[in-house]
């Protein structure tokens, strides 16, 4: 019995011995060898081939899509394997690639550099247009060139990414060089750029060494010393794809739609979308920013410019050249997306259009309303810092934050720098109009005297700038935004006018100033007319004729900045008040998209002082659509909804009335969720 034990065990002991062994190739440390490693071919299609071996299972891959190579893969062996290389023909200028070459799970990594022949022989230095952008050296060349914080029209810059500084998914950047040929000789910096399509960065490993990048931004001499594409830039093409994708970087075929079915559609970089509606809503002129309304809805249309600039193309402000205006028949082509749940049509471009009643094709700026704006909601818009003084340690004051708008800040790692920069908006046409006020919310804190650290001036026409007063500053005891009160412009109308944001700090007083919801605007605070203030009777409404009461931003109302249960606001002679009541939340106005949000539970009572009330229209926002709720009065009677309203309609005679919103959206786009009444203007008519 013990024999046969141990025959057993001896066996056992055996086949462990046998099962365990490993081959020679498993004791070696991962090694592997290519040669060579730099490769020159002719400008026709050419092909030469390189040898591997290694002692671990390899792959092969490329930044150049001229390049092709066979085999792509390998296991590890002691023989050699032959690679051979092919590159098509090249008619441009001479160019280079790389194949990287990775064994052991990353552990051994190599680089091959192909070089190929061109028919136009050199390299281009490139003239900064998409067609020919400029290389990194011509690029370095251009900024050298310039004085110190001279900043470069918006052009296109080419090259292989040679070394990463920086890639924060929190802030959405990226910080790195690009070079030529991907080594680090003659680096170009590309300071905090976004992600393809003028998208944020989402993680580190969206971009690698080696990775060639078209680059659209600004060159900028930084301090006089440090040439380098500017904040504001973004990657336009990444290993010859666009922002869709696609191999090619072509877009898909346009798509006739309406604004339904442009709003039921997914959000796409690639798919264009051609839409016609009605020009309306509050109408930015600079950059063409208006809602488009067709029988089927309405769609927020941010940006049109007069030509096809391609998605991601930084806006020209070219809309006032159309000549549109209110109540033009519009017909567009853009691409489906959103911004904070807003949905919208982005980087769009005029196809034609039909005059509305008011008749006539030729360009005019606004003689009501909104003249420009910039929420600073989604980026810095078409603004410009200039650091005038930046010291050693702090690389920027002023910067773009989604939450706080455009931010400024000299207090970095527990110390205070001596500072002075400006944050100034592009050119406003204040030519044609004969009346204009500025206003903007703002945070601050930490200063020691707000009105000389953080001040306000104006240019005209390009000459000097003059300080503005602000009437009103932060108290400096929270991050609470308050508005600047009302600014008049009287002394610049009929001009073309620059703001200027200036923060000065010094060492022993480093403020933060947050920046956000500029308007420049015909109408005085208050007023949805704007008409002679000399003349109280032109502001009385009339009996029968509907009055649009609206708002310029949410610092109009009162309680919004306290987060007050009841908040209100006065038009003339009409007063609109929300309050909580049961709802779980008090209700707002959004700082973005200006419209009133009131919850499930929570009531709106609309008022006149000048007698019975007979109809009110409640025009519901974009916003609004996902979550409109049953609503009801508690006199007269609201009209029957139905799912997809863009307005709520009551009809009656009473002085003063009060809505309360239901409980779910059973007329919204979300009808399982919570109720809401989130309106963008009232109007209202008073019995006769």
């Amino acid at each position: 019995m013990k024999i046969k034990s141990f025959f057993a065990v001896a066996a056992l002991a055996v086949l462990s011995i046998v099962s365990c062994k490993k081959t020679e190739e498993d004791y070696k440390l991962p090694a592997a060898t290519v040669e060579p490693v730099s490769i020159t071919l002719d400008a026709t299609v050419d092909s030469k081939t390189f040898t591997i071996t290694s002692n671990r299972d390899w792959t092969l891959s490329s930044n150049a899509e001229w390049l092709a190579f066979s085999p792509a893969e390998g296991t590890a062996s002691s023989s050699a394997v032959t690679v051979t290389v092919t590159a098509t023909a090249n008619p441009d200028y001479n160019r280079t690639g790389t194949i990287s070459f990775v064994a052991g799970g990353g552990i051994v990594t190599k680089t091959i550099t192909v070089e190929q022949a061109g028919d136009k022989g050199g390299t281009s230095s490139g003239d900064g247009s998409l067609e020919n952008p400029y290389t990194p050296t011509a690029a370095n060349e251009l900024a050298n060139g310039m004085t110190s914080d001279e900043t470069s029209d918006y052009v296109y810059v080419k090259g292989i990414i040679s070394e990463i500084t920086s890639v924060e998914p929190s802030y959405g950047n990226a910080t790195y060089y690009i070079s030529n040929d991907g080594s680090t000789t003659d680096q170009f910096l590309i300071y905090r750029g976004k992600y393809l399509g003028n998208t944020k960065f989402t993680s580190e490993d969206q971009i690698q060494v080696g990775y060639e990048v078209v680059v659209y931004g600004q060159i900028v001499n930084f301090k006089g010393n440090t040439p380098e594409m500017t904040t504001g830039n973004y990657i336009y093409s990444l290993n010859g794809k666009t922002s869709g994708g696609s191999d090619t970087g072509e877009t898909a075929d346009v798509k006739t739609v309406t604004v339904a079915e442009f709003l039921a559609a997914e959000e796409s970089q690639t798919q264009p979308y051609q839409l016609t509606g009605t020009i309306g809503g509050s109408i930015n002129t600079t950059y063409g920013n208006f809602d488009l309304t067709d029988d089927t809805g309405t769609v927020y249309v941010y940006g049109l410019t007069a030509t096809n600039l391609g998605y991601g193309t930084k806006n020209d402000q070219s809309y006032a050249s159309l000549g549109l205006k209110a109540g033009d028949k519009v017909t567009i082509i853009g691409y489906r997306g959103s911004y904070n749940d807003k949905d919208e049509v982005v980087y769009a471009y005029y196809v034609s259009h039909e005059a509305g009643e008011g008749g006539g094709d030729t360009p005019d700026q606004p003689t009501e309303g909104t003249i420009f704006s910039e929420t600073f909601a989604s980026s810095q818009g078409d603004f410009t810092i200039e650091d005038k003084t930046l010291p050693d340690g702090i690389s920027y004051v002023w910067q773009f934050n989604s939450q706080y708008g455009m931010k400024a800040s000299a207090y970095v790692s527990k110390t205070n720098y001596a500072t002075e920069s400006w944050l100034i908006s592009p050119e406003i046409d204040l030519s044609s109009v004969s009346k204009a006020y500025l206003t903007f919310d703002h945070a601050a804190r930490y200063f020691s005297n707000a009105s000389t650290e953080l001040t306000l001036w104006i240019s005209k026409d390009g000459g000097d700038w003059t300080q503005l007063t602000i009437p009103n500053y932060p108290d400096g005891s929270s991050w609470d935004f308050v508005s600047s009160g009302e600014i008049d412009l009287a002394s610049y109308v009929g001009s073309k006018i620059k703001l200027g944001w200036k923060y000065t700090s010094s060492s022993s007083s480093a403020p933060t100033w947050e920046i956000k919801n500029v308007l420049v605007s015909t109408n005085s605070s208050g007023s949805s007319t704007g008409g002679d203030d000399d003349d109280d009777d032109d502001d009385a409404p009339v009996a029968g004729e509907a009055t649009t009461v609206s708002w310029n931003s949410s610092s109009d109302w009162t309680g919004v900045s306290d987060k007050a249960e009841e908040i209100s606001y006065t038009s003339g002679n009409y007063t609109i008040t929300c309050k909580k009541s049961s709802a779980k939340n008090v209700p707002t106005v959004n700082s973005n998209y200006n419209d009133c949000r009131v919850y499930a539970g929570g009531t709106v009572t609309v008022s006149s002082s000048s007698g019975n009330i007979k109809k009110i229209v409640f025009n519901i926002s974009t916003q609004g659509k996902k979550r409109l709720s049953e609503i009801t009065a508690d006199a007269g009677t609201v009209a029957t909804q139905a799912s997809g309203d863009a307005t709520v309609t009551w009809t009656g005679s009473v002085s003063s009335v009060t809505f309360t919103v239901g409980d779910t959206a059973v007329y919204g786009s979300e009808s399982s969720k919570a109720g809401q009444l989130d309106f963008s203007s009232v109007e209202v008519t008073l019995a006769e």
